[in-house]
């Protein structure tokens, strides 16, 4: 894992600060396609990593995500967070991705983490994961890998920690009324655990404890009502996320 250092003035907070960006690329052999999860980039850095690609040489089509050719490769890298290619992709898009850590956050309309709509007593939380969710999530497990991302963490820890619902999801261990779920040469189980024990055993990009639960592969929670607000600004996405959003109660 690389770990990226950058200076960048905080505006929020008022100050300038060191920011370390861990990389970490997965290579899913069974999918034949590397991924790297990225920041989640403001329009401003998705235009500052597009200049910095050319300027080392490598051909850049800007739409929806950067498409670049060179380097004796190709590969996509969204601004959802995401760069995605059949080739490593370090050392063609690492030397220009340190150039985020220089940038200022930005607003948006609307959560780019998740949506979420009340059912009876408890809201639905449709999350949006870089990796973690259908055809990704499935290669992962059968890889024994996982792609949750830091900032990605926080947001179920913030949607997590007061609930008192069980949580639908995947363990590797088992537990009572479990489903035996076998991906690849991995033993996996379809459970249903307490909030705190599912935060607990929680693997992610970064981390991983002796027991590990993920998110289900619809990527769907059921949250309690009334469990507090999210959003606005958050010191804790750090580096992961340049981008703020309007609180949203929950």
């Amino acid at each position: 894992m690389l770990t990226l250092v950058g200076e960048a003035y905080l505006r929020s907070r008022g100050r300038q600060a060191v920011l370390r960006y861990q990389v970490r690329q997965i290579h899913l052999v069974e999918a034949g396609r590397f991924f790297l999860p990225l920041p989640k980039l403001t329009v401003f850095q998705t235009s500052l990593l597009a200049e910095d690609l050319s300027a080392r040489g490598l051909t850049v089509s800007r739409g929806a995500s950067l498409k670049v050719r060179g380097h004796g490769g190709t590969f996509t890298a969204s601004p959802t967070g995401i760069a995605t290619s059949q080739e490593d992709m370090l050392d063609a898009l690492v030397p220009s991705l340190a150039k985020v850590l220089r940038s200022d956050t930005a607003f948006l309309d609307s959560n780019p983490y998740f949506i979420s709509k009340k059912k009876g007593d408890h809201l639905l939380v449709q999350l949006f994961p870089r990796m973690e969710s259908f055809r990704i999530w499935s290669e992962l497990r059968g890889a024994g890998e996982c792609g949750l991302t830091p900032d990605e963490v926080v947001i179920l820890t913030s949607l997590l920690m007061r609930s008192t619902r069980r949580v639908d999801c995947v363990t590797d261990y088992p537990t009572d009324d479990c489903i035996p779920l076998q991906i690849g040469r991995h033993q996996y189980f379809r459970a249903k655990v307490p909030a705190a024990e599912f935060l607990t055993n929680l693997r992610s990009l970064n981390h991983r404890s002796a027991k590990s639960t993920y998110l289900p592969r619809s990527s769907l929670l059921e949250v309690d009502v009334g469990v507090g607000s999210f959003g606005g600004p958050s010191t804790d996405l750090r580096e992961w996320c340049y981008l703020r959003f309007p609180a949203q109660e929950l």
